[in-house]
């Protein structure tokens, strides 16, 4: 565990030990693209500074729902990925039929959000669901699966309720003729 091996080390008092297979992972090729996330509609959508706050409960509310899952986990927990995932839960919600770009088997392939997004969606819970049982011989991972479940559920109540307050995007955008 590259990344938080010396927090590792220093909760552990020892060097953590690396699963058999997973020796210079670091080192294999990376294989993935980088998508351009489109947060701006939400941001446009609810104000730069409503989504600021949105971004942050968020966070906070995905830190806690780990923290509720795992309180005596030792790995470190910001909550930023579960904030990310809130705005995917936001998205699914105002942009259900918007295509997102995805990698399948090769080729990138546009998808509807609600697909796309709500396949991510049961991994992570289903995910987060299995972690509770960890195990010493289970353990390892340090993904933080209930902060991603915390967050996205966060992003569809959000969602619902800038929907209800300020109308469905698609109504808006036909009434403005765009």
């Amino acid at each position: 565990p590259a990344k938080f091996a010396e927090t590792i080390r220093e909760a552990l008092g020892r060097e953590p030990v690396r699963p058999a297979g997973f020796e210079n992972l670091e080192k294999l090729p990376q294989r993935f693209e980088v998508m351009d996330a489109d947060v701006g509609k939400i941001k446009h959508y609810i104000g730069s500074a409503m989504y600021l706050l949105f971004y942050l409960v968020a966070g906070i509310v995905a830190a806690f729902a780990q923290i509720l899952v795992d309180p005596n986990s030792v790995v470190p927990n910001l909550g930023a990925s579960g904030a990310i995932a809130g705005v995917l839960g936001a998205y699914i919600v105002l942009f259900p039929r918007n295509r997102v770009v995805v990698f399948l088997l090769r080729f990138l392939v546009p998808v509807p959000a609600v697909v796309a997004i709500g396949l991510w969606a049961v991994l992570q819970f289903v995910s987060g669901i299995g972690s509770i049982a960890v195990t010493s011989q289970t353990a390892g991972g340090g993904v933080a699966y209930m902060a991603h479940v915390g967050g996205f559920l966060t992003g569809l109540v959000v969602g619902f309720l800038a929907r209800a307050l300020f109308g469905d995007p698609a109504t808006r955008r036909r009434l403005a003729g765009r």
